[in-house]
């Protein structure tokens, strides 16, 4: 029986894991193969190539500095109050100069600072690019170590450190943590229901004056925004909620505003000092994860700074990629991109991309990528109605899931994610299946949805005349929202969480026919022969059936996390992946196992070409 509780036991149980998400572990491990292979690159005194930007950036950020890092923090604090955020200490805020702190982090910084603001490919005008604002992703993060930190009541000494680091020792910040620590749980718990994935965005107007003027604030002349304009917003719920409270009511904003003040020093600590970072973590209960923090750390830095170059870097560190995980990707999808530009740019057109970013080995990493990305921000603004600036995957909104979904149609599948140590030669095709096959299946769900049920300007499509062949999906569709409706499994569940497992669920019922497809034959032979050629590495997936296996590993990706995600994932485990009909035929499932809700999806067609091109 495929239970949640029964797969993620392990994982579950170690409390002293650092990696909330057990697929964290592996892209772990992925980064520190890349990062090797560039620090053991000999680097040029001055040079104008990408992959030497990439090598310069690891090197300079993870060099070893001053037992206590201070270096950089006159740079941090000097930051901090161009930015207009005088933290640890109170000052008063209104909506009107929130805004234009968070979009001078965005637009002027380039340091996309909790509400972002992106330069990126318009939607649907090919030669233009426009502005969208979002929550930074990273905050998802920063609520995950607050509140670990609060677990173990450390999050005043780690509050009160960071302010000593900025503001001196000597004073009491007693207010700037009671403040932060009440904002953190207020904006976490709205976080926690409305952000998603998978949210509808919305073409926000620009009619909002205050808004429109802290935008323009930090635009050219010739990018100026009129009130007739509109910008993207990819969490319109979210947002519509933090404008409501923490930007905009008298007795939140000043809290927030303090808020903010603690997530820019949180979020660039690790450049400025080691202390503070081994301090975070052995007040979170793991001090040996200290080095693989800042590591991490780096590589995410980098990615905010050269992203295509970086992708490349770990493309190239792959090492041979005619593999399983190739043949799970044509059988999966043809016609869709799959990472193309991450693999087939080369350094030659890189490093013409990327010439604008310094190459320096002179000041501290927070220095250098303050320049790195000032320079860049400033070279995005330029791009906003000029088309020889425009650029597919610019640095920042390059790296969220639903922008590269549906603007440049592509289905991200993380190098990590087709590369040891998560995927070897000698694993069944079913894991390849599982893990690379439902990521790509899930986020063609995805495009799909938008393409069919939305018009350009993400409003609902009623008359599109699709529908009439859809119908039969359509009420599928309808069924399993009622089954699940009325399971009871995730209480009180949100909109965007039941789309999540609608579409996981469509997503991993249409992957688990992948091994039925001629191309998996060939894939299980080479397996077969990777493994004997290892001394028959392959055996300890030998006494799991093939069919088990696909849903075993669909499941064990998803376990960890905290809070509602773990319910979530509880959901997905439990309720997702029991209603493909090979799930059921696999563990030999009645209707009345619980918890599986009363549905399952159609069985596709028998025939194997009719298969091959569902």
């Amino acid at each position: 029986m495929c239970r949640r509780r029964h797969v993620c036991r392990g994982w579950d149980s170690n409390t002293k894991r650092r990696h909330s998400v057990v697929l964290d572990k592996y892209k772990s491990a992925f980064d520190d193969r890349v990062i090797m292979a560039n620090l053991m690159r000999p680097l040029p005194a001055n040079s104008t190539k990408a992959r030497d930007k990439v090598s310069a950036l690891l090197t300079k950020c993870l060099s070893r500095g001053s037992p206590y890092g201070r270096h950089d923090s006159s740079t941090l604090r000097k930051l901090l109050l161009d930015l207009g955020l005088p933290w640890p200490h109170r000052s008063s805020a209104t909506r009107s100069s929130l805004l234009d702190i968070l979009v001078k982090s965005s637009l002027s910084f380039g340091i996309y600072a909790f509400w972002s603001f992106y330069v990126g490919h318009h939607p649907s005008r090919p030669y233009e690019n426009t502005i969208y604002m979002t929550l930074d992703e990273r905050c998802l993060e920063w609520i995950g170590d607050f509140e670990q930190l609060v677990r173990r009541a450390r999050h005043r000494q780690y509050l009160r450190r960071c302010a000593e680091i900025v503001g001196g020792t000597g004073q009491s910040y007693s207010h700037m943590i009671d403040a932060v620590t009440v904002a953190h749980f207020n904006i976490a718990r709205t976080v926690k229901v409305l952000w998603s994935r998978t949210t509808v965005p919305v073409f926000f107007s620009l009619r909002d004056s205050e808004l429109r003027r802290a935008l323009n604030g930090h635009l050219p002349d010739d990018s100026q925004l009129w009130p007739e304009d509109n910008i993207v917003n990819l969490q319109p719920a979210l947002f519509d909620k933090l404008n409501a409270t923490h930007f905009s009511d008298h007795k939140l904003v000043e809290g927030f505003k303090l808020f903010l003040g603690a997530y820019v020093v949180w979020l660039l600590s690790p450049f400025v000092s080691r202390y503070l970072t081994a301090a975070m973590m052995a007040d979170m209960g793991v001090p040996n994860f200290a080095a693989a923090y800042l590591r991490y750390k780096c590589m995410q830095a980098v990615e905010l700074t050269l992203p295509l170059a970086k992708w490349k870097a770990e493309h190239d560190t792959m090492g041979d990629k005619a593999s399983l995980p190739e043949r799970v990707s044509q059988a999966v999808t043809k016609r869709v991109l799959s990472n193309a530009y991450n693999m087939s740019l080369p350094w030659g057109l890189l490093d013409a991309e990327y010439a604008h970013v310094p190459y320096d080995k002179k000041g501290g990493s927070l220095e250098l990528f303050l320049r790195s990305w000032r320079v860049t921000i400033d070279l995005l603004k330029k791009s906003m109605r000029r088309p020889r600036h425009l650029a597919l995957h610019p640095p920042g909104i390059a790296s969220y899931y639903l922008y590269r979904n549906l603007v440049a149609r592509e289905v991200v599948v993380h190098n990590h994610m087709r590369s040891p140590p998560l995927l070897q030669p000698w694993f069944p095709f079913a894991v390849n299946a599982a893990l690379v096959g439902t990521v790509m299946a899930q986020q063609l769900v995805l495009i799909g949805y938008f393409v069919f049920y939305f018009d350009e300007d993400y409003a609902y499509d009623a008359a599109n005349p699709i529908y009439r062949q859809l119908e039969p999906l359509v009420k599928d569709i309808r069924r399993f929202e009622t089954a699940f409706n009325r399971s009871g499994a995730l209480a009180n569940h949100t909109s965007n969480e039941r789309r999540e497992l609608l579409f996981t669920s469509w997503a991993v019922h249409s992957t688990s026919h992948i091994p039925r497809l001629a191309k998996a034959a060939v894939g299980r032979n080479d397996a077969t022969k990777a493994g004997e050629s290892t001394g028959g590495r392959r055996s300890y997936f030998a006494t799991v059936p093939e069919d088990q296996l696909f849903f075993l590993v669909s499941c064990f990706a998803r376990c960890g996390d905290i809070g509602r995600r773990l319910e979530v994932n509880k959901a997905i485990c439990n309720i997702a992946l029991p209603s493909a009909p090979v799930f059921r035929r696999a563990f030999k499932c009645g209707v009345n196992h619980l918890p599986w809700i009363n549905f399952t999806w159609p069985d596709p067609p028998d025939d194997d070409a009719q298969l091959e091109n569902l």
